[in-house]
C-alpha cells in the first residue's frame, strides 16, 4: 500500500525527496526502484573504523578502552556505520559502566 502511495504521489517541482539508510540491503528493489538515483557510500575500512571508535571513546569523560586494533578486529565490526560504532560504545556504557576490554 505504501509503493502505491508513492506511485501516486504528484510532487510538486522543486521538491526533492531524500531517503537514507544504513542498511541499504535490507531495501525492497521495488521502493528502490521509486527514486530517480540511487547512490551508495562505503562503510568504513578496519582502520578507519579503529580510529573512529578509538576517538569517540576519548570523547566520553571517565571511559577508556584497553582494545588495541587486534583485538577491535575481534569485535566483527565489518559491516558497522559510524553510528553503529557509537551505538556500540553507548550500549557498552549502559551496560557495563565503561568501554570493555577483552
Amino acid at each position: 500500500m505504501f509503493l502505491s502511495g508513492l506511485d501516486g504521489f504528484d510532487s510538486p517541482k522543486g521538491l526533492t525527496v531524500l531517503a537514507t539508510t544504513n542498511r541499504p540491503h535490507d531495501l525492497d528493489k521495488a521502493f528502490i526502484s521509486r527514486f530517480s538515483r540511487f547512490s551508495l557510500f562505503e562503510l568504513p575500512n578496519p582502520s578507519t573504523r579503529y580510529d573512529y571508535f578509538i576517538s569517540e571513546v576519548k570523547k566520553k569523560k571517565g571511559h577508556k578502552t584497553l582494545l588495541n586494533k587486534k583485538e577491535f578486529s575481534r569485535l566483527n565490526t565489518d559491516f558497522f556505520s559510524y553510528r553503529e560504532l557509537t551505538n556500540l560504545i553507548s550500549c557498552a556504557i549502559d551496560k557495563v559502566g565503561s568501554v570493555f576490554s577483552l
